[in-house]
């Protein structure tokens, strides 16, 4: 290989590298919208919810929860000064008929994870007592059977968000054919 192919090379591979960069750093950046908290082998992570309008009376907080743990645990309640309730979720489609299910409890398997998100497990609060404004956080605090409690402050992202790294309504996201 010429000394000019293998600055080609280099250069390539420099490009290679920056690009690799500037997306983990945006990754990065879209992430930090999402909060975290642990208590033992139970973290909370990318937790967050969005913004109502000024009537809206309902809103919904979204989470992962991982159990590092040998053992199940259990979320049996949660509770926000936000809404005078918070209710455990369930989204299910059946014979194309969408609904919310309450549950009593949702169990985290061992050195596993739940994802509560649009479509699936989330947190329904009910009677807000002041609209959720961007920008703000919501603070819950997280009930296990155990009796292990974990407190989050939850972002309060854009109406639009479709996530924590979502700074932009779904129609501007790119998307595949």
């Amino acid at each position: 290989m010429n000394i000019v192919k293998a600055v080609q090379v280099i250069r390539r591979g420099l490009k290679g590298t920056a690009v690799l960069a500037i997306a983990i750093i945006g990754i990065g950046i879209g992430l930090s919208h999402a909060a975290a908290a642990c208590t033992g082998d139970i973290c909370i992570e990318q937790a967050w919810t969005r913004a109502t309008p000024g009537a809206a009376q309902e809103a919904a907080l979204y989470f992962s929860i991982s159990n590092n743990g040998a053992t199940d645990e259990k979320l049996v309640r949660v509770s926000t000064t936000a809404a005078s309730g918070a209710m455990i979720h369930q989204t299910t489609v059946k014979d194309r008929i969408v609904q919310m299910l309450m549950v009593g409890e949702v169990t985290i398997p061992p050195h596993g994870r739940v994802l509560f998100s649009p479509g699936g497990y989330h947190v329904m609060l009910t009677g807000l007592k002041a609209p959720l404004k961007e920008g703000t956080s919501v603070s819950a605090k997280l009930t296990f059977a155990s009796g292990r409690t974990i407190e989050v402050n939850i972002p309060v992202l854009k109406t639009t968000a479709i996530g924590p790294a979502s700074a932009e309504p779904p129609s501007n996201r790119h998307s595949r054919p």
